[in-house]
């Protein structure tokens, strides 16, 4: 279920913001029905990843993370995607939407993925002891567009 759809993941990122987030503050957050509201944050608090404290979701203890190998990793790399897509066309200034097929060595080829490889630990690294008040998505891709 957490897989399912974005909305799940993203709902459960919210949660750290603020020291939790109340239902309502959800519902207005994310733009959703009180009624999908609830069905999310029921299904988090009973999966353990989730805690409700004083009317507010809280993160839990629990770390979740999705290795490549899962059976829902394309599910979950595939929602955010779509995500990225619907978010294009409502496009802020502080966010960055990137696409540039082109023709390289296969040895520059490897130097961008180490590249890439570096700046999602640099990343990785910022957004651990990051204080949480948005919930954003990076993604990014780097394949060979023919076999």
């Amino acid at each position: 279920i957490f897989y399912s759809s974005w909305i799940y993941v993203a709902v459960f990122v919210a949660t750290a913001i603020n020291d939790g987030q109340t239902q309502e503050q959800i519902v207005d957050l994310f733009q959703i029905t009180r009624a999908k509201a609830e069905e999310i944050l029921t299904f988090l608090t009973q999966a353990g990843i989730c805690e409700k404290v004083d009317g507010k979701y809280k993160m839990g203890k629990s770390v979740v993370y999705i290795s490549n190998d899962s059976q829902f990793v394309v599910k979950h790399h595939t929602n955010w995607r779509i995500r990225a897509i619907q978010k294009m066309d409502a496009r802020e200034e502080s966010e960055l939407f990137f696409t540039s097929p082109m023709s390289i060595s296969k040895g520059d080829l490897q130097r961008i993925r180490e590249l890439f490889a570096k700046t999602i630990q640099t990343t990785l690294e910022i957004c651990k002891d990051s204080p949480a008040e948005e919930v954003v998505c990076l993604n990014i891709d780097l394949f060979k567009t023919l076999d």
